[in-house]
């Protein structure tokens, strides 16, 4: 059986009675997870502006734009709660993927699965599934350094989400993946840096994107037979390993071996934090005892260095500010990288101090580990270093369970208040029950 038929053979005949319970609890605390940071990122701007736009937008309004009382299309509710998803940079994913699958395939499975009023088992279902694929996808390919994740292969999970939703036989599962597939962006981390919106609207296209894919392919379009491989085997990667796409397939699932944030900025930024952290638990220091800050990563994170961002979305990308704005505020939350806290002199007097560099050992340590060393170098010359080989939140050092629930409350309850945040959570944890995924996405709905 060729790779495609045997993807395909997975995605037509995965239900939830197959999964394992591991799978089943992960993929719920996903969704939970997922829905709390799109509920806390709806009210950055400019999404105000793209639910404006989209309650004009043409179709039947049939789904939930989450933070807002609207229903609009499924098309431009995927698209407008996609971007709210990773505006704050608190939404999970996965390094093996080397990206975000869950931002990219949740709004377009739930949106469709609103319109339809399909249990929340069938969702759960089209969630692991179109999470698997796109994750796999992201696993195989070897994107350029250039190249941003979010927007390239999370629309074809988005789309193998949705054609699951639609009950596509197995035997069109493969033309869907090649059209989504064609779908995907030109993307760049240049646009994350400078702190460019764009780079938000990259994971919302993706999942409109995906979502019309279906409709797409029931028009007669098709996408080629080999479009995954050209496009991440030669267009946005330089290679693409079609074995990864099956090996294990339906014994190992990809959503397990995923990773939570709490910080809320670049996943790039969490071991340089994370070993911050231990230093100053370690030994009391205050920022104005700090002479410099040095640190070694792998070096895709150098590329975030940047010691001046531009403004709030390109400190999430850097890691001296992060690493400053700790120091300073002692939190790397939400609240952390606003406009007002990027023009504390104090934490831009730091950020100054902070020098980032490869260290090709840890380089060659990806995908498994994704480390970093900081030392700081203090004013009466002592030296404290400490190295994080993973960073807290990942398969290997999860946080604890009722972390993550409280970040959801907290999340939550800024935007539709803590009686309907409790309520939500409940609902994502036994979504399975629900004869009626609109029972969930009600709570959505302020």
């Amino acid at each position: 059986m060729k790779a495609w038929d045997r993807v395909a053979d997975f995605v037509g005949r995965t239900g939830l009675e197959k999964f394992p319970e591991a799978v089943l609890d992960q993929a719920k605390l996903v969704l939970l997870d997922s829905l709390g940071a799109m509920l806390a990122g709806s009210r950055t701007d400019p999404v105000p502006n793209l639910v404006l736009w989209s309650k004009k937008a043409a179709g039947r309004a049939a789904a939930t734009v989450a933070g807002y009382p609207d229903l609009v299309a499924p098309c431009w509710a995927a698209l407008v709660n996609g971007t709210s998803l990773v505006a704050l940079e608190m939404d999970e994913g996965n390094q093996f993927a080397k990206g975000h699958p869950a931002a990219h395939v949740i709004p377009a499975a739930l949106a469709w699965a609103e319109q339809e009023g399909v249990s929340g088992g069938r969702l759960l279902e089209s969630v692991v599934v179109g999470y698997e694929v796109a994750a796999r996808i992201g696993a195989a390919a070897s994107l350029r350094p250039e190249v941003h994740p979010h927007g390239t292969w999370g629309a074809v999970g988005a789309a193998v989400a949705v054609a699951k939703l639609r009950n596509f036989p197995a035997s069109d599962i493969p033309g869907v993946i090649q059209l989504g597939a064609s779908f995907s962006l030109a993307t760049t981390w240049q646009a994350a840096v400078a702190g460019a919106t764009v780079r938000n609207l990259y994971t919302g296209l993706s999942n409109h994107l995906g979502l019309l894919a279906t409709d797409f392919y029931l028009a007669g379009f098709r996408g080629g037979e080999e479009a995954v491989e050209t496009v991440f085997g030669q267009v946005l990667s330089s290679g693409f390993e079609l074995e990864k796409l099956t090996r294990d397939l339906g014994s190992v699932y990809q959503i397990t071996s995923n990773y939570f944030k709490l910080y809320s900025c670049c996943r790039y930024n969490h071991a340089a934090l994370d070993a911050l952290g231990a230093i100053l638990a370690n030994q009391r220091v205050t920022y104005e005892e700090v002479e410099g800050i040095e640190v070694e990563t792998y070096g895709l994170a150098t590329q975030l260095a940047n010691r001046r961002p531009a403004n709030a979305l390109a400190a999430k990308f850097s890691i001296p500010f992060a690493l400053a704005v700790y120091l300073v505020r002692g939190h790397v939350g939400p609240h952390s990288f606003t406009e007002e806290t990027l023009g504390d002199p104090q934490v831009r007097e730091l950020a100054g101090k902070v020098t980032v560099r490869e260290n090709p050992e840890m380089s060659a340590m990806l995908p498994c580990k994704r480390p970093a060393r900081v030392v700081l170098c203090l004013r009466d010359g002592r030296c404290l270093s400490q190295t994080v080989l993973s960073a807290r939140g990942g398969f290997d050092n999860p946080y604890p369970r009722e972390a993550l629930l409280e970040k959801f409350r907290q999340l939550a309850g800024e935007v539709i208040g803590a009686k309907a945040a409790g309520q939500l959570r409940e609902a994502c944890l036994r979504v399975e029950e629900l004869a009626d995924i609109r029972e969930l996405t009600a709570l959505l709905r302020t």
